[in-house]
């Protein structure tokens, strides 16, 4: 069986995305997908964990997608800042269409620059490089 890259990164995608939890040492989060999130103030924040900058970040989201919440969480987790653009209407998926070239969401900006999904955020994240991503501040 012979399968393309875009099967391939897709299925690596998911993988990744159901075994988060059990790696970060919270497989609870796969048993009580009913249950609301936690709040994650930063007094609840892992210190070395938060991202200093002073980068403008753009969220264009949707209130029914849960990659968007996914994306939104991973950024309030780490205590960055960001503006979220709701895509809903003609006018706003046409804006994000212009500004990003894709049609879908989550999309984010950083410095108006668009940088990805929340594939992206998630695998930078993973591999050490969502500081760099996000224009962190060196001075941390």
């Amino acid at each position: 069986m012979v399968i393309s890259l875009s099967q391939y990164v897709s299925l690596v995608t998911v993988f990744f995305l159901i075994l988060t939890p059990v790696f970060s040492g919270q497989p609870s989060e796969l048993l009580s997908q009913n249950q609301p999130a936690e709040n994650t103030s930063s007094s609840q924040q892992n210190p070395s964990s938060i991202i200093q900058t002073s980068a403008d970040i753009t969220v264009y989201t949707n209130q029914k997608c849960s990659f968007c919440q996914k994306a939104k969480d991973l950024l309030k987790e780490k205590g960055v800042k960001f503006k979220e653009i709701e895509v809903n209407s003609t006018e706003t998926l046409e804006q994000m269409k212009k500004v990003t070239g894709k049609g879908t969401v989550p999309q984010v900006l950083v410095n108006g620059k668009h940088i990805g999904s929340y594939s992206d955020l998630f695998f930078a994240d993973m591999f050490g490089n969502l500081p760099k991503l996000l224009g962190a501040d060196s001075s941390k």
